[in-house]
């Protein structure tokens, strides 16, 4: 990587012409895609960044699941992608969307800023874009608890405890839960409010994992798993409303009913939690502030201003619903 590149270092890189490089970073004329590639990976290995703004945000939405999950109803990651988005375009920015770390950073010196929604354990797209002095901000925090301070979240852990207090409260004592296998730090929040409170109660974990890219129906094989071995789990909940969804069906095929036999809690509303036989008891994400507040973030650091003091400032509000009824 050069201290100062210039267009021109660019230019002869990638054996094309000054006037070419600087046409694929201003796209007034057409370049062909081959053309396009090969200043685009010589900008980044020069780290090259074109004067002036382009106005154009990058977006890596990094669960694996986030994108497969869709079509079997999950609502989670498109509400908070859509708003992020529309925060960017509301803003006067232009956004480009990706799950692919490769696809995004291939375009990163034609990249004013980028927005990691839920970063995974040590995260590749946060190191790169770092190193190339690209301004980052990540909506969720890097589980590895590395030194990336320019992030805001959701303080999972005080909004698990009082969606599980709550499922005591309505009799459920024995609660199951039914996780998704992505390793981040919402993730990593359920598992540590669950087993502080299981602990802190003296109840047993009763923990299952679901395959993420089953949905439903991986979320009723781990529900009917854990209800075989546990005849006395009277409560589950799940880390999504698809889960909570496959969970009630695995309830209901064993003839037993929601709420009165086993309770069901989703920890992110959705519609699949909303249109249940038994709608299901969620919590639900304010996804305008969530957007608002990426966006000002993200400002913040183009002003050269310091990262959050607070970071896990996004609310989630507890939605009972009719799985959750108390017992008689």
């Amino acid at each position: 990587m050069m201290a100062h590149a210039r267009l021109a270092d660019v230019a002869e890189h990638a054996g094309v012409s000054t006037t070419t490089a600087s046409q694929v970073f201003s796209g007034k004329r057409p370049v062909s895609a081959d053309t396009r590639r090969r200043v685009l990976e010589s900008a980044a290995a020069l780290g090259y960044r074109p004067k002036g703004r382009t106005g154009t945000i990058g977006v890596l939405v990094r669960p694996a699941e986030a994108v497969t999950s869709f079509l079997a109803g999950t609502t989670s990651f498109s509400t908070i992608t859509g708003a992020v988005t529309l925060g960017l375009l509301n803003a006067g920015y232009t956004a480009f969307v990706s799950s692919s770390h490769a696809e995004l950073t291939a375009i990163a010196a034609r990249l004013d800023g980028a927005v990691v929604l839920h970063p995974n354990f040590e995260d590749e797209t946060l190191h790169e874009l770092e190193s190339r002095r690209i301004p980052v901000v990540a909506f969720d925090r890097d589980p590895s608890g590395s030194s990336f301070e320019w992030w805001v979240g959701i303080n999972y852990f005080s909004s698990f405890i009082r969606l599980i207090q709550h499922i005591h409260a309505t009799g459920g004592d024995t609660i199951g839960l039914i996780i998704g296998e992505t390793d981040n730090m919402y993730r990593r929040s359920i598992l540590q409010a669950y087993s502080a409170l299981a602990v802190s109660s003296g109840n047993r974990q009763l923990i299952r994992v679901a395959d993420n890219d089953e949905g439903v129906e991986g979320a009723r094989a781990a529900a009917t798993r854990l209800l075989e071995a546990n005849p006395d789990c009277n409560a589950i909940l799940t880390s999504s409303s698809v889960f909570a969804a496959g969970a009630e069906a695995a309830v209901t095929r064993r003839g037993l009913s929601v709420p009165e036999d086993v309770r069901i809690a989703s920890v992110l509303d959705g519609a699949p939690a909303e249109t249940a036989a038994c709608p299901i008891t969620s919590l639900r994400l304010d996804t305008t502030a969530i957007a608002s507040r990426v966006v000002e973030v993200l400002e913040e650091r183009f002003r050269d201003g310091e990262p959050p003091v607070v970071h896990q400032c996004i609310p989630l509000e507890l939605v009972v619903r009719g799985s959750t009824a108390r017992a008689g």
